[in-house]
């Protein structure tokens, strides 16, 4: 009986542990019955959504073209953005990103996909606003950092199409502002013509221009990677519409259109991503290179002889709320590390003229009129940085939904307080509300998709749409 009693105990704990391995066995496949589901699920859904998308796609061979387009736009996608530091204490975290730029050399209402002008540009830059100021917060221990700059913002893009086609040397000069259609009064819309027309002017002959407030640099840098590619197609044009078209004059020409761009912030972090991007880009870096001394002021050149780069990109670190002129001049001052930058820090006019066209400068800035108590240190910013006997021009893209209320209007009488004129008009943008039929109001709608990015999408969630400040001083003539 006592052997019996130990072989049922011991027959009972066999089956306990059969039970339980055969409780395993069906956990484990149950699980892998709901995956093969759900893999089943996908698949099934992948092979819908490619007929649909074939069906689509045969049904208006007109779309094909689009359709081509959204497939690398998706690929893209999956390349960029790339992850390319971690974060450190030296360095935020960064990635290279892809931002292409687009926009229509024309009217709404004829927007082919031969009318589109488009640059690439790589940008180094943190992955968002969050993540550079956790890294400011919780590894540099600066929680009142403004992490702004981290992000291509809306206005940045606005004066970045513009750029693209100012500098389309195909396009007449006043074709920038056709895409204007709001009806207006006609001395109205006269003024905002001569007011484009003197912008895009402005654009095509400037040889060095200055982005202030730059932050990731869009503006300055699609107007780099435009004029590299435009330049020699300008200066060709020009000798063959003169009845010149040898090789030695449309060199001579092109040597005369030899152009910096300089970015200017209050953020080092900001300059060091776009000196990177400028450089990612294939574009020449150099310093602000102040007159050797002994030289008696002599020219110098960036790059040796006949190697001197179209575009040349360069940076200083700026900070416009700082004392501007008196202390600028002051030789006590070049050393310092911040300063108000002006023209005289520039060392502008060390510059070869026979290379470059020192008679003029250029200033962009986007989304720079947020603090009322400092537009008058900006306007007397933007007035020190131009040429001190020529003057010249500054382009400024602003949402016309104002950052704080009331700036627009307090920068304009800054502006004209010190003697300058300010013009103040829409920005040119796709607007498939300006088309009269429903087809090319269609297509318009379309190719305003094509063209539009996230970063248009302003910070509230809502599309921005920019206008475009252009202040103008006279200088000391």
């Amino acid at each position: 009986m006592r052997n019996h009693h130990g072989m049922r105990k011991k027959n009972r704990r066999k089956s306990s542990s059969f039970k339980n391995s055969n409780l395993h066995q069906s956990f484990f496949f149950t699980a892998v019955s709901s995956l093969l589901l759900c893999l089943s699920l996908a698949l099934l859904f992948d092979s819908v959504a490619s007929f649909s998308l074939t069906s689509s796609t045969s049904s208006s061979p007109s779309n094909n073209n689009n359709m081509k387009m959204s497939s690398q736009q998706l690929q893209q996608q999956h390349e960029y953005p790339r992850p390319l530091h971690p974060g450190g204490f030296s360095l935020p975290p960064l990635v290279e990103d892809r931002l292409q730029i687009a926009t229509s050399k024309n009217s709404a209402d004829d927007n082919d996909d031969d009318d589109i002008l488009q640059t690439n540009i790589l940008l180094i830059k943190p992955p968002d606003m969050e993540s550079l100021w956790e890294w400011y917060a919780y590894t540099k221990r600066q929680s009142d950092s403004d992490p702004s700059w981290g992000r291509v913002w809306p206005t940045a893009l606005s004066l970045a199409r513009l750029v693209l086609r100012s500098l389309d040397y195909n396009n007449d000069i006043d074709t920038s502002y056709q895409s204007l259609k709001e009806p207006k009064d006609e001395d109205e819309e006269t003024e905002e013509e001569e007011w484009m027309e003197r912008a895009v002017t402005a654009l095509r002959t400037a040889s060095h221009v200055v982005e202030v407030g730059c932050g990731l640099g869009v503006a300055g840098l699609a107007y780099a990677s435009s004029s590299s590619s435009s330049s020699l197609a300008a200066t060709t044009a020009a000798s063959v519409s003169s009845g010149t078209s040898s090789t030695n004059e449309i060199n001579e020409n092109e040597n005369k259109r030899r152009r910096t761009i300089t970015f200017l912030d209050r953020e080092p972090y900001a300059l060091h991503c776009v000196m990177a991007s400028a450089s990612t880009n294939g574009l020449a870096t150099g310093p602000l290179l102040p007159p050797v001394e002994g030289s008696g002021g002599a020219e110098t050149n960036i790059g040796d002889g006949d190697l001197i780069p179209l575009v040349t990109a360069r940076a200083a670190i700026d900070d416009w709320t700082l004392p501007t002129t008196r202390d600028n001049d002051d030789d006590n001052n070049d050393n310092s590390p911040v300063k108000n930058i002006c023209y005289r820090d520039l060392h502008l006019s060390t510059l070869s003229p026979n290379h470059y066209d020192n008679s003029n400068t250029l200033l962009l800035a986007s989304d720079i009129l947020y603090e009322p108590s400092s537009t008058a240190s900006l306007a007397q910013k933007l007035q020190s940085l131009l040429h001190p006997t020529n003057g010249g021009y500054a382009l400024i893209a602003d949402p016309i939904k104002e950052r704080t209320l009331g700036c627009r209007e307090s920068f304009v009488e800054s502006v004209k307080g010190l003697g300058g004129e300010v013009g103040i008009l829409p920005m040119p943008e796709l607007d498939s509300s300006s088309s009269s039929s429903s087809s090319s109001s269609s297509r318009a709608m379309h190719n305003r998709g094509m063209l539009l990015l996230d970063s248009d999408v302003d910070i509230d969630g809502s599309l921005c749409r920019s206008m475009l400040i252009v202040v103008h001083f006279r200088g000391n003539e």
